[in-house]
């Protein structure tokens, strides 16, 4: 594994590529280090990819782990200039487990940081957990205004009710609603953290320019709304729910880091390069192989 990685650096480094982890994908690995024992073996894959991770994207010479900013620290330092201390130290977090286990691979660094791992293990499940609640709420809220209907597959039976809802999640009114939930979210945590609340017309602006810095995550969320029309789709599906994630690892997609080199998103991911396709320019994203191609490798 060291030495393909180390290929794979000296060949990004060649053409001018430089690896970034972004932290939710840290934090997806990361939440799996508990979920049974033979995981903190070296063998274990999402040990062996904590390794490789933090082999590709460090800079042992300089001393360094380049991360991209999480989703909501991007959001209040590009918007409204704060930098969020917790958003930070939670990055930092990160980078340290990953490198405490790059470093010792075995069980008892997975035991050493054991209540940090189920923090992580904890948070992450229970924001996919809200995630569906909210998505049902909204339903029960519908029917609530519609007691004719006893569910939402009756409802939906009524050819009315389903082409205003198949209208509705493809409008441009849901993505700005979209936006606004985000923007709200962030802004509130940061009231919550100590920081100024944005005000309205800050709110507003920083809605307007997330519709088009976030678009390729709008579309993919959209896409992921689009199935409310089928009552039998599961949204709480772990290959769904972790769309949750997709959703701010897209969100990256045509911004710059440190205001000069360009990201360009890989993943194999086909819902998020089709998302990306449809909102962004092209060159923006691209799978693994074609990287490795790219990278001649």
């Amino acid at each position: 594994m060291r030495v393909f990685v180390q290929q794979l650096k000296d060949a990004e480094s060649a053409q001018g590529y430089m690896a970034y982890i972004y932290p939710t994908v840290a934090q997806e690995l990361l939440s799996h280090l508990l979920d049974r024992q033979p995981i903190c073996k070296p063998q274990y894959s999402y040990t062996k990819a904590c390794m490789a991770i933090y082999a590709h994207c460090s800079d042992k010479k300089q001393n360094n782990f380049r991360m991209a900013p999480l989703h909501e620290l991007h959001i209040a330092h590009a918007y409204w200039g704060i930098d969020v201390k917790p958003y930070i130290e939670t990055q930092t977090s990160f980078c340290n487990l990953l490198f405490e286990i790059e470093q010792q691979p075995n069980c008892r660094t997975v035991a050493k940081y054991k209540k940090q791992l189920k923090q992580i293990k904890d948070f992450t499940h229970e924001a996919e957990r809200e995630y569906v609640a909210k998505i049902e709420e909204i339903k029960e809220t519908i029917l609530t205004q519609h007691p004719q209907y006893k569910d939402w597959a009756s409802f939906l039976a009524d050819p009315k009710n389903r082409n205003k809802v198949t209208g509705y999640v493809s409008s441009p009114q849901l993505k700005k609603l979209l936006a606004s939930a985000m923007i709200y979210a962030v802004a509130l945590d940061l009231h919550k953290k100590g920081y100024p609340l944005p005000n309205e017309q800050q709110i507003e602006q920083a809605v307007n320019i997330y519709l088009q810095d976030c678009a390729a995550s709008l579309e993919l969320q959209q896409m992921l709304f689009s199935h409310w029309d089928d009552p039998n789709f599961d949204f709480g599906r772990p290959d769904r729910v972790n769309t949750i994630w997709d959703l701010k690892i897209l969100s990256s997609v045509g911004h710059k880091l440190n205001n000069q080199d360009e990201i360009l998103l890989v993943t194999s991911d086909k819902k998020m390069i089709e998302a990306a396709q449809r909102t962004m320019p092209t060159g923006k994203i691209c799978t693994y192989t074609d990287y490795l191609s790219k990278l001649g490798l």
